[in-house]
């Protein structure tokens, strides 16, 4: 294997992991763990890093045309960024559906704060009234 297949073959087995860490992006933010998630948001900093790292030593596709498996590797990895970034799609729609859904839950709890303040302040007045000594 060619210096050159190999540093592709780096670049797939990242991408890989890349693509299991945004996968379970989606549990995360469906279980509202924003411990998890951030941190395995750092994780796959780290892989992008290193793929950054990776594609600055690959040249241009034109000098791979001459060799097949350089050009099946360039593929595989093409297909693997493709289904990140559709997960990374389907992930932001599930993070802004769980936005959404707390947004929802806050105006309901500040609701219900102003209607519970509404009663605690009618019932201080009434309660005032109760203590007063009419006899004297």
């Amino acid at each position: 294997m060619t210096d050159l297949n190999l540093k592709l073959q780096q670049k797939y087995d990242l991408l890989t992991q890349v693509l299991a860490l945004t996968k379970q992006q989606t549990e995360f933010i469906e279980a509202d763990d924003t411990d998890s998630l951030l941190t395995n948001i750092g994780q796959r900093q780290v892989f992008i890093d290193q793929l950054d790292a990776i594609h600055a030593d690959i040249p241009d596709k034109a000098v791979l045309q001459n060799d097949p498996a350089s050009l099946r590797l360039i593929s595989e990895v093409t297909n693997l960024l493709n289904a990140i970034q559709e997960q990374d799609t389907s992930n932001e729609q599930a993070a802004l559906r769980r936005m959404e859904a707390l947004r929802e839950q806050l105006k309901k709890t500040q609701q219900g704060r102003k209607t519970f303040g509404a009663y605690e302040a009618s019932s201080i007045n009434e309660v005032g009234g109760l203590y007063i000594n009419s006899s004297k």
